[in-house]
């Protein structure tokens, strides 16, 4: 994975994959939102990078496709 910040705005699930497939293990989640049930979507808003693991800070969105 070239740059960390390409996970910015994929779904957690996906994102999670990606850092797996990249051999990160140690993966952390911040939970900045306040479950709305008009919200579908649960996407990473940001990354932040430890000496060894890394941190999603997680939004949930309405994304009402």
């Amino acid at each position: 994975m070239q740059n960390l910040n390409d996970l910015i705005g994929l779904p957690v699930e996906e994102a999670q994959l990606l850092l797996n497939k990249n051999g990160y293990k140690n993966i952390n989640f911040i939970n900045n939102y306040k479950h709305n049930d008009k919200c579908d979507t649960l996407l990473v808003c940001a990354v932040r990078q430890g000496e060894d693991d890394v941190t999603l800070i997680l939004g949930e969105f309405y994304v009402g496709v």
